[in-house]
């Protein structure tokens, strides 16, 4: 039962913030990730004499993807 009042307590914290700063908490980390991500899938396909492109996209996808797995959670 505590499940339920703690998502009440985060919705009435989270109606006294701005959006920006809500969608800034929900992110922050991402983008360091989606840089790390991009550079390895860049590196990986200049290696491999694939698409740069390619291999930036499908890198800075994964690595946010995979940071926002790992990444403590902010209560």
């Amino acid at each position: 039962m505590s499940y339920g009042s703690d998502m009440l307590d985060k919705i009435k914290s989270n109606k006294s913030k701005s959006g920006n700063k809500v969608l800034l908490e929900n992110t922050e980390g991402t983008l360091t990730g989606s840089a790390i991500g991009l550079f390895l899938g860049l590196y990986i396909a200049n290696s491999r004499k694939m698409s740069l492109i390619g291999g930036g996209l499908i890198g800075a996808l994964a690595g946010g993807f995979i940071f926002k797995l790992i990444a403590p959670k902010n209560n």
